[in-house]
């Protein structure tokens, strides 16, 4: 799944809202123990975000690249 939002939306928390209630909505099922976040390298914002939001560096890349992020829920 790929997201994005528009330049006349970014940085008014619609991001960090989307993110959070995934994460809340995961942590619903037993069967969901880590969710996985990738970005391009250079997304330092996306970065930012997704650790605001309690995701964790993994060290792992993709195979284009991209950084690899997670989040425990158990």
């Amino acid at each position: 799944m790929n997201s994005s939002a528009s330049t006349l939306n970014q940085g008014k928390g619609y991001g960090k809202l989307a993110i959070q209630e995934v994460v809340r909505m995961l942590q619903e099922r037993s069967d969901c123990q880590q969710i996985r976040v990738s970005h391009v390298p250079h997304n330092i914002s996306a970065n930012a975000l997704y650790k605001r939001c309690g995701f964790q560096d993994t060290g792992e890349f993709e195979d284009n690249g991209d950084i690899i992020l997670s989040y425990q829920v158990r």
